[in-house]
């Protein structure tokens, strides 16, 4: 061989060998410049624990990769490894061709601060570039990207902002079978985990060639507890739980912003808002709705199906000291941070983006203001299996009443037809039912028609408040009110039908009332020979007067008939032969009552007169009592007598010590002071009926209830066999099951009823 060749064989292989060299030795470099130079590079601190290029095979691997925040020692972005795999002869065809890409265990940190997130530095630092030379676009480019198999592996997303619990997102994957800038579609796949609850999956694909795009978004199981601390910047919750599921399509395009479609499925289920004072304010056993189509861009709503089962909602009202009041959700309410700042939703003003309620809210407001323009549909509609509690605890005696069995009903609702209908019912205190709809024209939503039916309902419930308002219990009685409301441009006409069945108020309070109203004149007036007092009130008044309350109007109305009524001549009805029913029907006795009144006496000797013209019949008495009322009461005659003489409750008080008790206001701040000495600091929030009870405690309160009880069953018995003489095997008595009696306030009666032999 010639020594020229050998020259050039000798050189060629040293250059081979450089090239060699220099590529094994590359990587090892590029990992320590970069490592060295990160700060100039992207203004943050970077490490790898290891860096690999395999040439040959176009493969690049990082392991152990780590970028920290700003400043901090606490890690931006980090993964275990990432492996990318290019296909190097597409290269000259014009082609960056990605075979695989590999991104194993990333965890990113995100911290946001208003607008404002941890990584705008990054963002900023590729902006402000300004060596870098505008790219060429007028020629094209005829470079191409392929991207295959991109997977993405149990990635953690780590997100905090100024609400706090922090949202952590774990088990992420991303999934892209091939993307390319010449591909008419690409697809991928997302699957994510939330720490505190909820599966999310989400396949989608885009059509570049129409501009369009399609998505499925599943969401399993998505826990309440994300949103709590959200719900808690405005109020104070012991507890919100609760899971929704959602199945829902979407699919349009960007040439237009809005020209977006849905449908699919949400269910809500197992609700509970507890408040801070551990009550359930709001519950949902399931929602169901169905979005059929859901155009933003055409404003088109087919709602499809929308149902809720098991709703519960609780409203109280309780005294603020001597003069105010507050209620379940005005005592939990937070105030807003700023009457100018982000919490606020006025027109104009901005909305506080780390919050979805704000961030819904706002969206509400807009579409309120466009629903004329909107064009929906509902297909059903129906809530059933409802209830709703409301408590009064303003009143001496607490006021309680239950709206269960609640049904919403509607087979269709769409904004074409002229008007839109829901059917309701209820049951009212588990007696009383309730019947009616509510029309509204969707022309105008504030015209509506309302017709509805109230019947077989107690009034003896509602004692606390005549009690209050006109110093009479309620001892008997039912209605039956009938309502037919119109309402145009916001002028009210309504027509009110009201039916008193054997309407009975018991003896005057001695306690001054709001109202000074001879009511049981009144009733004896007003009462047909079938015992009903019938009362026509129509009302009509303009809603936009601020001085008009409709409610107001119909008590009004009804207060000035009374008084028109006793104006004329009283009218006494009795001298039926034989004996009143209504003394054989029940013997009735008042809270802590004792002792047989004359009433009683003459109730009973009627009883037994009967029992003398009829001796096949014995006599029943069915003692039913609302036990919790009788206890209360107790607790509070037996605390304010301790507080005005220092001593408990004898089981008869004298006179003039009983009506300095009744007289007690029990709301006086000295009197609830008193009683806050006695229990514990944690039960300090209570009404002050419930801390009586705590204050002598549930034991003494339970045992003088039926210590009460066998007292008056033992006069019962006494006054018919030893005055009347009734053979003591005639008379049996029965005790219902505690809290049994459901038509009547916090009273025991003896329901009576006749028997005979088998």
């Amino acid at each position: 061989m010639k020594p020229w060749k050998k020259w050039v064989l000798g050189i060629l292989a040293f250059l081979f060998l450089a090239v060699v060299i220099i590529l094994a030795l590359a990587p090892g470099y590029i990992h320590r410049y970069v490592e060295k130079h990160d700060v100039d590079l992207v203004g943050r601190e970077i490490y790898m624990d290891d860096l690999r290029i395999r040439w040959l095979r176009a493969q690049l691997e990082i392991e152990g990769f780590d970028m920290r925040e700003r400043d901090t020692a606490v890690s931006f972005i980090t993964f275990d490894r990432f492996h990318a795999d290019l296909h190097l002869w597409s290269l000259l065809r014009g082609y960056i061709h990605l075979k695989r890409v590999e991104l194993d265990r990333p965890m990113v940190h995100v911290v946001q601060d208003g607008t404002e997130f941890n990584f705008d530095d990054l963002a900023t630092a590729t902006d402000t570039d300004s060596t870098a030379e505008p790219l060429d676009t007028s020629k094209g480019s005829s470079w191409h990207f392929v991207l295959e198999n991109y997977h993405l592996n149990d990635g953690f997303i780590l997100y905090q902002s100024d609400l706090q619990p922090d949202l952590e997102i774990d088990s992420f994957e991303v999934r892209v079978p091939m993307a390319s800038d010449t591909a008419a579609r690409i697809g991928s796949h997302v699957r994510f985990h939330i720490v505190t609850g909820g599966l999310f999956t989400i396949d989608t694909d885009v059509m570049l060639a129409e501009s369009a795009f399609a998505s499925h978004f599943i969401m399993d199981d998505f826990d309440f507890e994300f949103l709590e601390p959200f719900l808690m910047a405005y109020m104070e919750l012991e507890d919100l739980e609760g899971v929704i599921d959602l199945d829902l399509v979407a699919h349009g395009g960007w040439s237009e912003s809005s020209d977006i479609q849905l449908r699919g499925l949400m269910d809500v289920r197992d609700v509970q808002m507890i408040d801070k004072f551990g009550d359930e304010l709001v519950g949902l056993d399931h929602l169901h709705m169905g979005l059929d189509s859901f155009d933003l861009y055409t404003a088109e709503f087919d709602l499809g199906d929308f149902e809720v089962d098991g709703f519960r909602g609780l409203y109280e009202v309780f005294s603020v000291g001597e003069d105010s009041l507050t209620d379940s959700y005005s005592r939990i309410m937070l105030p807003l941070a700023s009457a100018e700042g982000p919490d606020t939703l006025k027109s104009g003003e901005s909305v506080n983006y780390n919050n979805p309620f704000s961030i819904a809210a706002a969206y509400v407001e807009v579409f309120a203001k466009t629903y004329k323009d909107a064009d929906y549909k509902l297909n059903h509609f129906e809530v059933k299996n409802s209830s709703f509690t409301y408590n009064d605890y303003t009143l001496r005696d607490a006021f309680r009443y239950e709206v269960t069995d609640l049904a919403l009903r509607a087979d269709g609702i769409d904004s074409h037809e002229e008007f839109l209908q829901i059917n309701a019912s209820a049951l009212l205190n588990e007696v009383g039912h309730f019947e009616g709809y509510i029309r509204t024209y969707t022309e105008n939503l504030r015209n509506m028609d309302i017709e509805y039916k109230v019947y077989g309902t107690e009034l003896s419930p509602f004692t606390p408040y005549s009690d209050t308002y006109v110093a009479h219990p309620i001892t008997n009685g039912e209605i039956v009110y009938e309502n037919s409301t119109t309402i145009r441009d916001n002028h009210i006409e309504s027509n009110n039908n009201i039916v008193f069945d054997d309407l009975i108020f018991g003896q005057k309070s001695d306690y001054e009332s709001f109202y000074n109203l001879p009511v049981r004149l009144a009733v004896g007036l007003l009462k047909d020979k079938d015992g009903d007092i019938v009362l026509d009130v129509p009302i009509e008044g303009d809603l936009d007067d601020p001085e008009y309350d409709y409610s107001k109007a119909i008590w009004t109305s009804i207060k000035n008939i009374v008084l028109n009524i006793v104006k004329a001549p009283f009218k006494f009805i009795g001298g039926m032969f034989g004996i009143d029913e209504d003394n054989l029907k029940q013997i009735d006795f008042g809270l802590l009552q004792l002792q047989l009144s004359k009433q009683h006496e003459k109730q009973l000797s009627d009883m037994a007169k009967v029992l003398e013209e009829r001796p096949d019949l014995n006599i029943e008495f069915r003692r039913m009592t609302r036990k919790f009322e009788t206890m209360e009461k107790f607790a509070v005659t037996e605390v304010a007598h301790m507080y005005l003489y220092g001593t408990p409750v004898d089981d008869r008080l004298p006179k003039e010590e009983f009506e300095a008790v009744n007289e007690l206001d029990i709301n006086d701040s000295t009197f609830v002071a008193f009683v806050d000495k006695g229990i514990r600091e944690d039960q300090r929030h209570l009404p002050i009926q419930l801390k009586c009870i705590e204050y002598i405690g549930q034991e003494r309160a339970s045992s003088q209830s039926d210590k009460i009880g066998v007292i008056r069953t033992s006069a019962i018995r006494s006054y018919l066999i030893q005055k009347k003489d009734i053979d003591s095997t005639r008379i049996r008595f029965l005790i219902l099951p505690e809290d049994s009696l459901v038509t009547s306030r916090s009273t025991s009666i003896y329901s009576v009823g006749f028997w005979v032999e088998d």
